[in-house]
């Protein structure tokens, strides 16, 4: 993200240096937003006390495709109960930590039926994606002490959904999966699992490729480069959303390079920077010309 904010950056330094003026008696307005990656409530906070524009460009790191749809995400907290004990006295005790691979292959088998749903009958805006809605158990947490059997286990749980779902269809459904696969279990079935929302509840959305805003990234990105950039759509979310459907507002994410995104050595191609700055200075310089 910080590539993305460099490029934003350079890009009004340049148009300063090169077009003193530009801006004209036009307004230009940048949002620096915390939470995107766990609420999106920077932006929406922004936007709720009118920071608002005829049109916004999110400098995501999108490899300069332009970006332009995200799938729905919510994050779940399943929690599995155990009965705690001495390990000594385990034979009287049951380890929540074995219920967890029950709960995962649940939830795998419920990525399969979207898998399986959306190569039936595709959204068109995530046709060209196998597999955009994607389940991931990110955190896993249990117990305190290595000679105790613990009474509880967690699993942090991000879930993809399909654009005609709401959050709560999702939760429903994610729910439904893991307790008839999980009623098989005696424990279980006596104990079922706990389900909590847990921070992210992002809907899904789509722009309309042939707004304004689109046809200037795209000719933008044609001048600097020779050839028109990919439109694409991510089995993920922005904070484009928000605009999107909740303001009426354009919007598309444009930015740099990156490398191993969340992972072991994370990276920003730095020419792309400037790439993306040549780029949106341009969409910013044509724009407030028109």
């Amino acid at each position: 993200m910080k590539g993305g904010f460099a490029a934003g950056l350079l890009a009004l330094w340049a148009l300063d240096q090169a077009e003193p003026g530009w801006l004209g008696d036009g307004r230009l307005s940048w949002v620096a937003a915390i939470e995107e990656e766990y609420t999106g409530n920077g932006t929406l906070a922004a936007a709720r006390a009118g920071v608002l524009a005829e049109a916004a460009i999110l400098l995501e790191p999108t490899e300069l495709d332009v970006l332009l749809a995200g799938i729905g995400i919510i994050w779940i907290e399943i929690e599995i109960a155990g009965r705690a004990a001495h390990v000594e006295a385990a034979g009287g005790a049951v380890n929540p930590i074995l219920g967890i691979q029950r709960v995962i292959d649940a939830l795998q088998g419920f990525e399969r039926e979207l898998d399986a749903a959306h190569a039936q009958d595709p959204d068109p805006a995530f046709a060209p994606i196998a597999h955009p809605y994607n389940v991931s158990v990110g955190t896993v947490a249990a117990g305190d002490w290595i000679s105790s059997v613990p009474p509880v286990a967690r699993l942090g749980v991000r879930v993809g959904y399909p654009r005609a779902w709401t959050s709560d269809d999702a939760f429903d459904r994610v729910r439904e999966a893991v307790l008839t696969a999980t009623a098989a279990d005696p424990w279980l079935a006596e104990h079922p699992p706990v389900f909590r929302l847990n921070g992210f509840r992002a809907e899904g959305y789509a722009q309309d490729p042939d707004t304004p805003i689109v046809r200037a990234i795209e000719a933008a990105h044609r001048e600097v480069h020779g050839a028109a950039p990919a439109l694409v759509s991510m089995g993920s979310t922005t904070d484009a959303r928000f605009y999107v459907n909740r303001f009426g507002v354009p919007a598309a994410a444009y930015g740099p390079r990156t490398r191993n995104m969340h992972g072991t050595d994370e990276a920003v191609e730095i020419a792309s920077i400037a790439d993306c700055a040549r780029v949106v200075a341009r969409v910013l310089r044509d724009w407030y010309a028109a």
